[in-house]
């Protein structure tokens, strides 16, 4: 006869786990139990909050609670599924790494390791490229590291896939416009470039730009490019 530790609930058919607990058990555990103590709390936290008993702070996706650890990997993957991210292949890259370095590795080795994978896995798509290259260009910056050579890789993505194209011959800088943009980076608005001239002087990112995002010691240039095409279509839009 199965009884489940917890509740006391037994009977013939009463099916427990390999813990010893009862669905139900397993259930309501699952759903209100710290994710890092195991203590049940009364009811899960709408945000972020600490705990009653352990003072972790617990995490809330999809409405279930987790550690910091297990949401950021869910951030993480939400953020780029597009690019191919997926929790299999993350924890294949926790395992890996633990492997590595002989120890369990923090959500920030991790998180890096997989954006460079991903980087790979989206080789010739120039667009997700761009964006991975973005991402990760604002991950260095949070952490107050050196990101230019990412903002860097991030335009020349933008400029190979307007080449790609075949029809756009010429790109036009577009700051954030006068309060959100740098003096510097206000000098290059509405400058216009050939695609293969872009690509040899890189004028973007800025490697004059002031703004900051993050880090107070390096600017960090949001200026873009359009095609010739687009700028075109704008001026024509405003004086009709």
């Amino acid at each position: 006869m199965a009884l489940c530790k917890r509740c006391g609930s037994k009977g013939l058919f009463l099916k427990v786990d390999s813990e010893g607990l009862c669905y139900n058990c397993k259930d309501l555990l699952s759903k209100s139990a710290c994710p890092y103590c195991g203590v049940i709390l009364e009811k899960i936290p709408k945000r972020q909050s600490p705990c009653p008993d352990c003072n972790n702070i617990i995490f809330v996706r999809n409405k279930k609670m987790v550690t910091e650890k297990k949401a950021l990997m869910l951030d993480f993957i939400k953020s780029n599924e597009l690019y191919g991210a997926n929790e299999n292949e993350y924890k294949i890259m926790e395992e890996e790494l633990t492997k590595k370095f002989g120890f369990e590795p923090n959500s920030r080795d991790i998180i890096w390791s997989y954006y460079n994978k991903l980087v790979s896995k989206n080789a010739g798509n120039y667009q997700n490229l761009k964006s991975l290259y973005y991402s990760m260009a604002l991950m260095l910056n949070k952490e107050k590291k050196d990101c230019f050579h990412l903002l860097q890789l991030a335009q020349k993505m933008e400029l190979l896939d307007y080449e790609k194209s075949g029809f756009i011959k010429k790109v036009v800088i577009r700051t954030s416009g006068e309060g959100n943009s740098c003096d510097n980076c206000l000098k290059l608005h509405n400058k216009t470039f050939t695609i293969k001239d872009a690509l040899e002087k890189m004028p973007l990112p800025n490697k004059d730009c002031t703004h900051v995002l993050y880090d107070e010691n390096r600017g960090f240039c949001r200026c873009i490019y359009v095609s010739g095409i687009d700028s075109i279509t704008s001026y024509t839009n405003s004086i009709m």
